[in-house]
């Protein structure tokens, strides 16, 4: 979906070769970051000793894959552009960019605005998805009551759309508290403290790097009352409608929240409820609840992958 909104290319079904090669690299990537990661984020020296076990092979191969990726994207688009057919995000971009001679865009920028999208659609939507599918095997009931609302609000002739957000509380609260209960992105993105700052007890100069714990305060006690539950009513009101103030944080705080927060919200809302509305999540054969933990580091904090059985309601 991103990949089309971006370069206006797909992923048929014949081409899925094409898509397991994209989506290995995008995992190369998140992989890359983890606690080897950082050490070299930190001591830079160290990529010369242990490329590999640092990651820092897999995070500039993969990084020069999406790259290559967009520019080549971005070459096609320069060949066929047209002002009568703006087809994606990159045609506005290059009409912004001629239409504008002193428009500091480039095509440096677009190439990298373009990875810094790609990367996080490929991985993050898919994550969630695959912790929500745990707790569901986990909280057999919370899967009978999206169902129950599901069949109530939309019935079984067609797919969920986005106007039917609104009157489906329970299954936007379901999503909710899984990105509550397992913070993908554990440490938001670093801010600058622009003036001398006095938070609390705790003094904090001008230009302090300032790094919000997302983790931490989807897991306060005096804030949520019970965290290390899942329960997704804590986002309902009495009445069953979503409260007004969603306080959760799962796409970062303040200016530089994450910019794909609306399409990611709500391409995942589509997913899921089509899953829900034609499918019962049922744990495969042999096989127990999985532990519904992140078991996987990275920059995107995720789970290994486990069996699980779609059988088509009836």
């Amino acid at each position: 979906m991103i990949s089309y909104m971006l370069t206006g290319q797909r992923f048929p079904t014949k081409e899925h070769k094409k898509l397991r090669c994209f989506a290995h690299q995008a995992l190369r990537f998140q992989k890359s970051v983890d606690v080897t990661g950082d050490a070299v984020a930190l001591t830079p020296w160290l990529r010369f000793l242990a490329p590999k076990l640092t990651g820092f092979v897999d995070l500039m191969e993969s990084t020069a894959f999406m790259l290559k990726y967009m520019e080549d994207a971005v070459k096609e688009h320069k060949n066929t552009y047209s002002e009568d057919d703006m087809r994606d995000f990159i045609d506005r971009y290059i009409q912004e960019k001629r239409n504008n001679p002193d428009s500091s865009f480039t095509d440096e920028q677009l190439n990298v605005v373009g990875v810094d999208y790609l990367f996080p659609a490929s991985t993050t939507v898919t994550a969630t998805l695959t912790f929500a599918t745990a707790f569901l095997l986990n909280y057999p009931y919370v899967q009978v009551k999206m169902q129950e609302e599901l069949d109530a609000v939309i019935g079984r002739d067609r797919l969920p759309t986005l106007d039917d957000r609104i009157n489906l509380p329970y299954c936007e609260a379901v999503l909710r508290e899984t990105m509550r209960k397992e913070t993908l992105v554990p440490l938001s993105v670093v801010h600058r403290a622009t003036e001398d700052t006095k938070l609390g007890d705790y003094d904090i100069p001008k230009d302090t790097a300032v790094i919000t714990n997302l983790w931490s305060f989807h897991n306060d006690k005096e804030f949520w009352g019970d965290p290390e539950v899942f329960r997704p009513e804590r986002f309902l009101d009495e009445d069953g409608n979503l409260l007004k103030k969603d306080f959760s944080l799962p796409f970062g705080v303040g200016k530089r929240v994450c910019a794909g927060e609306t399409f990611a919200r709500q391409y995942m809302f589509l997913l899921f409820t089509s899953i829900m509305q034609s499918f019962n999540i049922k744990c495969a054969p042999g096989t127990l609840p999985p532990i519904p933990k992140a078991d996987s580091p990275g920059i995107i904090a995720t789970k290994r992958g486990f069996w699980t059985r779609f059988e088509p309601r009836t």
